[in-house]
């Protein structure tokens, strides 16, 4: 069964920042970023701890340096609806991913956690799937949604 697109945007799903996996040509896992886990039975995704002093700068740069673990197979902290054993991310593959902070702001790293490029041009297109296995699809190929 098909879920809706406001199921996954009630998660976090499609909403800035969300950090963006690269499986393999033409699939891609979003993983949602939150900042403390203030809802947990309602999020899904990335938990970043902040605290009141963070600046942007800062909160970006957590970000950021999440998506390195990933890439590089550290452990990072996520919340998940299925607590079962499951593979979040292919295993023995050289993942690639980026940081989308807005429609126009992404860094895209190599599997080896370096910087590719830092772009106003977010990906878009292909399968995306979440971080329980689902197909996401939102309007016109994009991995956002504004109307949630």
């Amino acid at each position: 069964m098909t879920k809706s697109i406001s199921f996954f945007t009630r998660l976090g799903y499609g909403q800035f920042p969300y950090i963006i996996i690269r499986e393999q040509a033409g699939m891609y896992r979003q993983i949602p970023i939150h900042f403390g886990l203030n809802n947990p039975d309602t999020q899904e995704g990335l938990i970043l701890l902040v605290d009141d002093c963070d600046t942007h700068e800062t909160l970006e740069g957590k970000c950021d340096e999440a998506l390195k673990r990933i890439i590089t197979k550290k452990p990072v902290l996520f919340n998940r609806r299925i607590n079962y054993e499951q593979r979040c991310i292919i295993p023995n593959r050289k993942l690639s991913g980026c940081v989308v902070y807005s429609p126009d702001n992404v860094i895209y790293r190599s599997f080896d956690g370096k910087v590719i490029n830092k772009s106003d041009s977010i990906p878009w297109g292909g399968t995306l799937l979440s971080l329980c296995d689902e197909r996401i699809e939102f309007e016109d190929g994009n991995h956002y949604n504004y109307n949630f």
